[in-house]
């Protein structure tokens, strides 16, 4: 599990879609994300976070990403149906590692074999000064904005139960 995550809210077709999941014939427990934790299950993940605090090895946080997102990705195909094409349907997401004061951002992404990349880390902001501050804050603006105008509809067109 990560520590942190961007979540969407579940408003306007994103709730009323996660009403009608709850509400199949088949009595299946329906989620929004590959977490069980009561508090999230009707939150699809758009962006994931993981900590380390200063001096400790990054290597740990690489692979508490690359299995998060793996299973994450897993999951989205499952709700596309796991089609063939299903790898090439899924956005790339976006994840972050803070390690101290810095920040860095990364970018995971489906291949057709099913494999999950995880792309080179930029590091873009460090905290323990104000114009680091700054660039994080932006950054973090961007990234809510993307999972708003782009991550939000294509997981309502391709992951919700339709009416």
């Amino acid at each position: 599990m990560v520590d942190w995550a961007v979540v969407l809210r579940p408003v306007g077709a994103l709730g009323g879609a996660l009403a009608r999941a709850r509400q199949q014939p088949d009595g299946d427990e329906r989620f929004f994300n590959h977490s069980r934790y009561r508090s999230l299950i009707d939150k699809p993940f758009a962006i994931s976070v993981e900590t380390k605090p200063e001096g400790e090895d990054i290597r740990q946080a690489y692979i508490q990403l690359a299995v998060w997102t793996s299973t994450h990705m897993n999951f989205l195909s499952q709700l596309l149906g796991d089609t063939a094409s299903s790898a090439k349907n899924l956005p790339h997401l976006p994840l972050l590692i803070v390690q101290g004061s810095l920040w860095s951002f990364l970018c995971a992404s489906r291949k057709a074999d099913g494999s999950t990349d995880i792309h080179t880390k930029i590091d873009f902001g460090d905290a323990s000064t104000r114009y680091g501050v700054f660039i994080i804050v932006s950054v973090l603006q961007l990234l809510v904005d993307w999972a708003e105008v782009h991550y939000r509809p294509w997981f309502e067109e391709h992951c919700v139960v339709k009416e």
